[in-house]
């Protein structure tokens, strides 16, 4: 009997150092050690320098570190080897990752944050062997792109500011970067050179990029402009990741013939002078071309401008093509994104006109039959889906069953009236071959 009303019934509360945890009561043995989460474990991991707790509690009030440890925030201990490994979770508050040198070359830059991935993220600059975030009150659009080529993407580019992608773990090293878009790292911009101690910013400003991962090769070719189809539009050719267009001076039907050749035409060719399928934008690549109609590529025929992209000329000079097929029923051309005689977008020849074919039933036994009948007899690949772009016009064939031994796909078995699929661009199909 203690003379006592519930109305005088005891109560407690418990907090640890920074966090206050909230558990049900879980009995320890008198062997065990309560973590301020609630968990038991053995007094003997108690200040073994481990977080064998997951909240650290386990080490606090164990005395002075070792010459092997770092000493927490929190007043508890770990090995030094966790210190500086951008683990949030060694120290509570990251303690353990102030003032860290990480190896790495001044200028180099990497992507972090919780939504980055290879072409996006939180950027992060390296100054004398340390990491360091950027602050995003003066970050544009040219320094994303400078930070986006350091990186090997060359389309266009997206600056995000305000931790779009999480915030950086790394000390704030940058404010007030002003690039002019032609340096080959943010290192080279002004007033980037010299970190700033106290840049006034906190990490919920720290900036990021957003990098287009593919735009076109050196070389490629492609038709723009009004009333453009698959087939004539003013010429666009890539130069450094960028595509440019080209000047009519001494445009013929030999330079509209090496073009058309590259799109996979191989019927007459059409020269268009005048920006006749309208006008395109950014840099005039070449000038006086004078093609033999033999060349693989526009920069393999001679030109009058030695310096591309210096031509002297206006868009409303640009040239421009119309091509023709001449094609029998049958005929297979690879072409698409990252295309070669052995590999790309597979079109058939058919009432003497391209088109794709549906990937539904693709496989190696259709590749075979491609591969083969361009001349290739090792190994062969299928790619679905548009592997390499999506291709215009018809669809012709769909549901495919080929055995691997038909001379041409119009030789196997298909589901569908030639022409006439249900299928979408999306789902065109391609190969790669061996070539040896």
């Amino acid at each position: 009997y203690t003379g006592c009303a519930h109305s005088q019934d005891a109560g407690v509360s418990c907090s640890s150092i920074g966090t206050l945890y909230q558990y049900i009561a879980t009995a320890c043995t008198v062997s065990q050690f309560r973590c301020n989460n609630g968990n038991c474990i053995s007094k003997t991991l108690q200040c073994d320098y481990n977080n064998d707790c997951g909240d650290n509690s386990d080490e606090f009030g164990c005395g002075l570190c070792t010459s092997n440890q770092l000493r927490c925030g929190t007043g508890n201990c770990i090995n030094k080897a966790y210190a500086c490994s951008h683990n949030s979770y060694d120290c509570y508050g990251n303690t353990d990752e102030i003032g860290c040198t990480y190896r790495c070359p001044t200028g180099a830059i990497r992507l972090a944050g919780s939504a980055s991935n290879s072409s996006q993220g939180t950027l992060e600059l390296c100054y004398e062997n340390t990491w360091g975030a950027i602050c995003s009150t003066s970050w544009s659009t040219i320094d994303a792109a400078v930070a986006c080529k350091a990186l090997g993407f060359f389309g266009p580019s997206t600056a995000y500011t305000n931790a779009y992608f999480g915030q950086s773990i790394s000390p704030i090293l940058f404010t007030g970067l002003s690039c002019f878009g032609n340096e080959t790292s943010l290192a080279a911009c002004p007033r980037t050179l010299i970190p700033i101690a106290a840049t006034g910013c906190a990490h919920s400003q720290d900036a990021g990029i957003g990098c287009t991962v593919f735009v076109c090769n050196t070389g490629d070719i492609q038709l723009v402009g009004s009333g453009v189809n698959a087939s004539n539009g003013t010429v666009q050719l890539c130069y450094n990741h960028t595509w440019g267009s080209v000047c009519d001076n001494g445009w013929d039907t030999n330079d509209a013939t090496v073009v058309c050749h590259q799109l996979g035409y191989n019927g007459a060719s059409v020269a268009f002078t005048n920006a006749y399928f309208g006008q395109s934008s950014g840099s005039i690549l070449l000038t006086g071309l004078a093609c033999t109609g033999t060349e693989s590529s526009l920069f393999m025929c001679s030109h009058s401008n030695n310096l591309v992209g210096s031509t002297g000329c206006l868009h409303s000079n640009d040239a421009g093509v119309k091509c023709s097929y001449d094609c029998k029923s049958g005929r297979i051309r690879l072409i698409g994104n990252g295309s070669s005689v052995s590999q790309g977008r597979v079109e058939m020849c058919y009432n003497n006109q391209y088109g794709t074919v549906c990937s539904d039933s693709w496989d190696t036994n259709e590749a075979i039959v491609i591969c083969s009948q361009l001349g290739f007899f090792g190994a062969s690949i299928a790619f679905r889906n548009g592997y390499f772009g999506q291709g215009t016009g018809m669809i012709l064939l769909s549901g495919l069953g080929c055995t691997g031994t038909e001379p041409s796909l119009l030789s196997c078995s298909f589901r569908n009236v030639i022409g006439s699929t249900t299928c979408s661009h999306n789902q065109d199909a391609g190969v790669a071959c061996a070539t040896s």
